[in-house]
């Protein structure tokens, strides 16, 4: 179970780098990276994930696959998982030297999105299971 600490550091991350904008051409609103991570942020969250603390969902993002983290429903059946933090390529600007390709961005989360493990945790909460490279970069 995650500490109060770090799920308030989590809930700090989400909130200082991802913004709710509203797009100007439609009624809608969007999201958008506000700030990259750190470095010590990314190992962080990364730890967590190695962890098991949270469910990933892969997601496109510009070409490039990211992920959201959900966080494990205290009664599973009863409720649903819920989003935590939505990490894009974006975030990892100030973590890495060069912005990541498509290549590198499936090398850093398939590990998480296609582990058996979250596919197992994704099937048992009734989530799509993650799919083929080429889906996540669209």
């Amino acid at each position: 179970m995650l500490t109060a600490e770090a799920k308030e550091m989590v809930r700090r991350l989400a909130e200082e780098t991802y913004q709710r904008t509203d797009d100007p051409y439609t009624t809608r609103p969007w999201w958008r990276v506000e700030r990259s991570f750190t470095a010590e942020e990314w190992e962080f969250l990364s730890a967590l994930v190695e962890e098991g603390y949270f469910i990933c969902v892969p997601l496109s993002s510009g070409f490039r696959m990211g992920m959201d983290l959900y966080s494990h429903p205290p009664n599973t059946g009863v409720h649903k998982p819920e989003r935590v933090i939505t990490i894009e390529p974006a975030h990892l600007d100030g973590v890495f030297p060069e912005r990541l390709n498509s290549e590198q961005c499936w090398a850093l989360f398939s590990p998480f999105t296609h582990s058996d493990n979250n596919k197992r945790l994704l099937k048992h909460h009734g989530v799509d299971p993650p799919r083929e490279q080429s889906h996540c970069e669209y």
